[in-house]
């Protein structure tokens, strides 16, 4: 996957910096930015990982399908939505639409918040 995914406006930018957390297992970190103030909207977690970057046509969010190393627990659903600097956030994988049973709603930083506890959680 390549490191960067602009937004279709230009205004943000989806980076992804890549790690090799042991030999040849790697993470696909990733950050969202504001591109003409560099502001970093969102950054998740350390061990977490992007499978899947998708911008909507209007740039009004970005999909992503995220895992966390060493891969033992579900992989999770992002929605993040810039202009709003909120996000929505479910357990599962490529859903068309978010399951309103299971989604998390909140800032962007309650998001990374939602990340980092999911990650530590004993399933």
């Amino acid at each position: 996957m390549p490191p960067e995914h602009p937004s279709p406006d230009g205004q943000y930018l989806l980076l992804l910096s890549f790690s090799e957390v042991r030999m040849s297992h790697w993470i696909d970190n990733p950050c969202l930015r504001v591109i003409k103030t560099d502001e970093v909207l969102f950054y998740a977690p350390s061990l977490w990982s992007a499978d899947l970057v998708e911008w909507s046509p209007e740039s009004d969010f970005v999909y992503l399908s995220m895992r966390v190393y060493p891969g033992n627990k579900p992989s999770v659903e992002l929605w993040l939505y810039p202009i709003l600097k909120r996000g929505k956030a479910q357990p599962g994988r490529f859903s068309a639409t978010p399951d309103p049973g299971r989604l998390v709603e909140g800032t962007l930083a309650e998001m990374e918040g939602y990340l980092e506890n999911y990650g530590n959680a004993n399933f």
